[in-house]
């Protein structure tokens, strides 16, 4: 068990830097990869979000149905995996969340004419258990849709290989475990519809019965009544996926004969469909989307016979807190390095940098103001490569996670000479490897443009010796050339002030 838990930790950590992502949102919405789902390529799997954490599993992957279920913390963006879920394994089932428990049902599993299923089971995060509830009382059905409206859950619609597709809508009370047939699906019949619920609506649409539909509905749970409202800006089209943000709807990619990426936003307010920006991460049908503090995410899916592992999430051109941009680094020494970066512009506080060296399991986590934007970092392990990432620390929010470049230490002396500590107050010690004969020695230094600042004539001095060295407080923080000249050669190293 406790191998089990090292591989899972590891497992976790890789994500750090896996993906590179999108450095910082200055105009116009776009999209940021995360870490890929922990449960490797999928389709048609689930989702629901439980206390800022997305729960995925069940749907299909290269084998078959699988039943594998996995916490998303957007906040680390790590995938945790989670007990199993507690039906058959799956694929095509509709999931929805309730007074902090999840829930999933219906689905199939197999080959045609395949097996179909209509159990309930809820999930508790706080136990990480999963307890069967109230069998679904229609016809066992997969390629339905869910949401939740207070404390109610919806299913609706669905399709059979041998029957189908359904126009029932059925409400789940997790608090008497009861479900309870309520009006029809106003669009009819529809197989692979999507539904989400915006403040105390429920809104469904698109699918397919016998074609692609495009027809979208809002659902008053108060009146149990359905309304038509303007059909789904896309083409019509069935497999989409989406969630809802900041009183908005979003739906995108799916399939029609043709494999789509568009994303339309819906306002509830106006009844009006926007474009907003293509999914990134491609054409696709079948995926998973999920919201978490007001951001949101689409992930997984397949394009034909090739199933995806990547997610994305969703940033609004309104989002204030953007990400740094321009990753680099420099000063690069063996024990050494400076990670650089600018603004995104917005209300930054601050930064969070972590960094370790690649395939490792530890991780250093900094922090610094806002105003800055720069860091030095030493301490590292001379000829090491090392990985980073970073994020904006907002006064309400944080910006996703981007990865610096990896980069390289050198291998301890650089020709001839060592510096230690390094970067350095201002008080360093220089260790000279120039073999055992007693030469005079001058040391200078010179800033970035090349123009001496500092000298010391050290005397005559053997090869291998250790110097103090002391710089004077003029000297201001920046990266420097030192430089030890002994006859006709001259050693160079970098030298990183930070005081």
């Amino acid at each position: 068990m406790k191998k089990i838990l090292q591989l899972l930790v590891l497992a976790m950590l890789a994500s750090m830097c896996n993906a590179q992502t999108t450095a910082g949102v200055t105009a116009g919405d776009t999209w940021l990869q995360q870490a890929n789902y922990g449960g490797g390529n999928r389709s048609y799997a689930v989702s629901f979000v439980i206390n800022n954490r997305a729960y995925v599993g069940t749907g299909i992957d290269a084998f078959g149905s699988v039943r594998d279920f996995w916490e998303y913390d957007p906040a680390a963006n790590t995938w945790t995996r989670k007990a199993d879920f507690g039906g058959a394994a799956r694929d095509a089932a509709s999931a929805f969340a309730v007074n902090g428990k999840g829930y999933i049902c219906m689905g199939k599993s197999g080959e045609y004419p395949f097996t179909y299923y209509k159990d309930l089971w809820e999930y508790d995060p706080a136990a990480d258990t999963w307890t069967k509830k109230a069998d679904f009382p229609g016809i066992d059905r997969a390629y339905g849709t869910a949401f939740s409206i207070g404390n109610k859950g919806y299913f609706a619609c669905g399709y059979r290989y041998d029957y189908g597709p359904y126009s029932d809508v059925w409400e789940y009370d997790p608090s008497a475990d009861k479900w309870t047939r309520k009006a029809d699906y106003g669009g009819g019949p529809t197989s692979n519809p999507y539904g989400l619920s915006i403040g105390n609506k429920g809104y469904m649409g698109v699918g397919w019965n016998g074609g692609w539909k495009r027809d979208f509905y809002e659902y008053d749970p108060s009146a149990d009544k359905w309304t038509r409202k303007a059909d789904y800006g896309g083409a019509a089209r069935e497999y989409v996926t989406g969630f809802s943000v900041d009183g908005k709807g979003y739906i995108g990619v799916g399939y029609a004969g043709t494999v789509y990426k568009d994303v339309w936003e819906y306002n509830p307010a106006t009844n009006t469909w926007a474009r907003t920006a293509d999914f990134s991460g491609g054409i696709r049908s079948g995926s998973v989307g999920f919201a978490i503090n007001n951001k949101g995410y689409i992930g997984t899916g397949n394009l034909g016979s090739t199933l995806y592992a990547d997610v994305w999430q969703y940033v609004s051109s309104s989002v204030i807190c953007n990400a740094p941009a321009a990753l680099k680094v420099t000063g690069i020494a063996d024990t050494a390095a400076v990670l650089k970066w600018s603004s995104g512009g917005g209300d930054v506080a601050g930064y969070k940098i972590r960094y370790r060296a690649a395939g490792t399991n530890t991780v250093v986590k900094r922090t610094v103001k806002g105003s800055v934007n720069h860091l030095p970092i030493c301490g590292l392990q001379p000829g090491t490569t090392y990985e980073w990432d970073m994020r904006s620390n907002c006064s309400t929010d944080t910006s996703a996670w981007v990865c610096g470049p990896r980069f390289t230490t050198t291998s301890g002396s650089v020709a001839g000479i060592s510096i230690m500590p390094n970067p350095t107050n201002g008080l360093f010690t220089v260790h000279l490897l120039a073999g055992n004969t007693y030469e005079p020695t001058i040391m200078r230094l010179y800033n970035n443009t090349g123009r001496l600042v500092w000298q010391m004539n050290a005397g005559i001095l053997p090869g291998n010796v250790n110097r103090v060295v002391t710089l004077p407080s003029t000297i201001l923080p920046g990266i420097y050339s030192f430089t030890v000249e002994r006859k006709n050669v001259v050693y160079k190293h970098q030298l990183i002030i930070n005081r």
